[in-house]
């Protein structure tokens, strides 16, 4: 009897952009990169989930380094013009009230909307903890960060999950995945 050579395995897709949420303080912490074809995306992206600030990054996210260095106004100027989620979200971000979240969250939908809902809370301007079911990565890690924050105590549920969040973004972010462990030690 022979035994059939192993099938190769096919390679894994390669993991969709993963912006830079929770790595740096607020209001940075909530902020997506829009999409952008510019050859300096991927340096630049990799330096800012390190929570490095690139000197050399597309015109498109300039914004992000203002607000990341606390300019909030400065970086609202830079945001680029558009209606996408991301930047519809990002100007609620920089600027929020409950007429910009309404005005952010019409006509969105799945993850964008869950993922300004979550902006939404940990900014005060939403009352209840919003669902969260369709976030991944690291959107769902954020999540739990802000659960924890926002709790001021963390149970043994939460512990566990912002550990499980940790493991998942490690590679793609570890300085978020510092942050969760952080916020698990100090359960």
């Amino acid at each position: 009897m022979m035994i059939a050579p192993p099938r190769p395995v096919a390679p894994e897709a390669p993991p969709a952009p993963t912006d830079p949420l929770g790595v740096f303080d607020l209001p940075a912490a909530l902020l997506r990169l829009p999409d952008t074809n510019d050859a300096l995306a991927d340096a630049a992206r990799a330096s800012l989930l390190r929570a490095t600030l690139p000197t050399a990054m597309p015109d498109a996210w300039r914004f992000f380094v203002a607000a990341a260095e606390g300019r909030d106004e400065e970086a609202l100027a830079l945001l680029p013009a558009g209606d996408t989620p991301a930047l519809r979200h990002d100007r609620f971000v920089l600027a929020p009230s409950p007429e910009a979240y309404a005005a952010a969250a019409a006509g969105m939908d799945g993850a964008d909307r869950q993922l300004l809902d979550l902006a939404a809370w940990a900014l005060g301007v939403r009352a209840e903890e919003p669902a969260t079911d369709r976030l991944e990565g690291a959107a769902a890690a954020l999540a739990a960060l802000v659960s924890a924050a926002r709790a001021g105590t963390v149970d043994v549920a939460l512990a566990a999950q912002l550990g499980i969040d940790a493991l998942e973004v490690r590679t793609a972010s570890p300085v978020l995945a510092s942050r969760l462990l952080a916020a698990q030690a100090a359960a």
